[in-house]
């Protein structure tokens, strides 16, 4: 069972305690799933201690309990709505489970293709050619080394090198389809954040700063930083400010329609249900032409090779009548 599996059983478990007036400390004395089993002993030990309070005890598992976390339970103790955080995380949580899955699915088959490709293709040429056996090797390296070349280049910049993480992350969002598809998806893990934090009682700004955490991209992440940035300046409302620097949004009307009406969380769940419901049906529609496309190319390569292959035996044909 993966960690944020465990997560969500864990949230959901003391929220439906806590909701039905079981104490806190009995609540995570029950049996919970993965290091949840080990942690909240600790965590009833430190309560007990004086500690603190639950949102200032997960502090001390910074790999368990991110920063979002702990301040979003420390709010719900502090209004008396602890079971409502907890829920809201636990939805947070499956959220981010469904886009991760469905982000892997979108590029497992893809990427099987080319596997296939990088493979298949070689092959094909040393049927023809007859060369030596090594330049399938080669020619399966040149295929695959630049993939996992960026790849390598991806893991290690967005840890050392921002600059060049941040190239990357333009270079995505205006991939045909795909780039569609992943900023819908990361417009709708920030209004998801966005939205709880709000709902929990924490300022705009400091949820906009809150939410922008659960971005990915950093170019998105940008964006968002910028409208509160003009929020800060001039005191203008959250919707305001993004329909600043993002003219004719979807997103930035209804967060104004929401603001307007006094339902700013709300409205923010709703945005994020909605750009997450299109990002992954552009995903989908992306998954259905990537194959096809690998199809289109496999097959234009393997006759192109088959007409040379001929063609080469013609001449050769050709040769020998003459001589």
């Amino acid at each position: 069972m993966g960690i944020t599996k465990n997560k969500i059983q864990f949230y959901r478990s003391i929220a439906t305690l806590e909701e039905a007036g079981v104490p806190i400390l009995r609540a995570l004395k029950q049996r919970h799933p993965g290091p949840y089993r080990w942690i909240a002993p600790r965590m009833i030990t430190m309560i007990e201690q004086g500690e603190g309070s639950l949102g200032d005890v997960a502090k001390h598992f910074p790999r368990y309990f991110s920063n979002l976390e702990c301040q979003l339970m420390k709010v719900g103790e502090t209004t008396g709505q602890l079971s409502k955080m907890l829920s809201h995380l636990a939805e947070w949580f499956e959220l981010q489970r469904e886009l991760k899955k469905v982000l892997i699915s979108g590029i497992t088959y893809p990427l099987f293709l080319y596997h296939f490709a990088a493979i298949a293709i070689p092959f094909i040429q040393w049927l023809v050619n007859r060369g030596p056996i090594e330049t399938i090797f080669i020619q399966i390296a040149c295929f695959l080394g630049p993939l996992y070349l960026f790849a390598g280049i991806f893991f290690i910049s967005k840890a050392y090198l921002p600059p060049v993480y941040k190239i990357i992350c333009v270079i995505a969002l205006y991939i045909p389809v795909l780039g569609g598809a992943l900023r819908k998806l990361e417009i709708a893990r920030f209004f998801q954040t966005y939205g709880m934090a709000m709902d929990a009682g924490i300022s705009t700004a400091n949820a906009i700063t809150l939410a922008t955490a659960a971005c990915n991209n950093v170019v998105i992440r940008g964006q968002f930083l910028k409208a509160e940035r003009i929020l800060r300046y001039d005191g203008s409302t959250f919707g305001e400010a993004y329909a600043k620097i993002n003219q004719n949004s979807m997103a930035a009307e209804m967060l104004l329609a929401g603001e307007m009406s006094g339902k700013g969380a709300e409205s923010a769940m709703y945005i994020a249900k909605t750009f997450r419901d299109e990002g992954e049906e552009s995903l989908r529609r992306f998954i259905s032409l990537a194959p096809k496309l690998f199809y289109i190319c496999i097959v234009i390569y393997v006759g192109y090779s088959v007409v040379t292959l001929f063609m080469k035996m013609f001449s050769q044909q050709i040769n020998s009548i003459r001589r």
